[in-house]
């Protein structure tokens, strides 16, 4: 591949990066708005606040970062531009969607809200990842964990999604409905579009 074509994929890849990190930001906002919950790791973080004393955004921070060292020590090579990308960049269109998107008085409404929001959280995470220039800090801690023991992505996350919602039930954090949808659907639906951005997009 010549230097410009090299050229052109990376701004591709980083623009696509760029659009899964904006996809998963409003998809958490849409998610928090709809006060059902939040993912299992966002919800984790809720408690981890309360136990510490410290702001949700500071856990997220220091959890994140936690997550990228045991990822870089599974598998560095799960860490990347988008993986600093994704940390610092999803709090923008979350607090965008957070502050101007009405929130619906039905609760069937909200559920179904929710439900998008997951569907947008995995398919904007997955996109960051498909594009080999990192994942994001806590799905680069699972993909390196699966590719270590071999164990199915879904059950992976599975496991400690499950994990991350019962210390935040244990810490006094806010478990709801869309906790619980999280829980169920994530790893199903990200494993789902990274295989399908994979082969829309053909990432090298």
């Amino acid at each position: 591949m010549s230097k410009s074509k090299e050229k052109s994929s990376l701004m591709f890849k980083i623009f696509m990066a760029l659009a899964g990190v904006i996809v998963t930001g409003l998809g958490s906002g849409l998610m928090l708005k709809m006060g059902l919950g939040s993912t299992a790791v966002n919800s984790a973080y809720d408690g981890l606040s309360i136990v510490t004393g410290l702001t949700p955004g500071t856990v997220s921070i220091i959890v994140s970062l936690i997550n990228i060292l045991i990822a870089w020590l599974l598998k560095k090579n799960n860490i990347g531009i988008a993986t600093v990308m994704f940390m610092f960049g999803v709090k923008y269109p979350l607090d965008l969607v957070y502050e101007y998107f009405p929130r619906p008085e039905s609760l069937i409404l909200r559920i179904i809200f929710c439900v998008i929001a997951l569907v947008a959280i995995g398919a904007g995470a997955s996109l960051c990842g498909a594009t080999s220039l990192g994942f994001g800090p806590y799905d680069s801690f699972i993909m390196g964990f699966h590719e270590r023991t071999k164990i199915k992505y879904v059950y992976v996350r599975y496991i400690f999604d499950g994990i991350y919602l019962l210390s935040c039930y244990l810490m006094g954090g806010a478990v709801g409905i869309g906790t619980i949808l999280s829980l169920l659907m994530m790893g199903t639906v990200f494993s789902t579009c990274l295989k399908t951005w994979k082969r829309l997009f053909k990432f090298d």
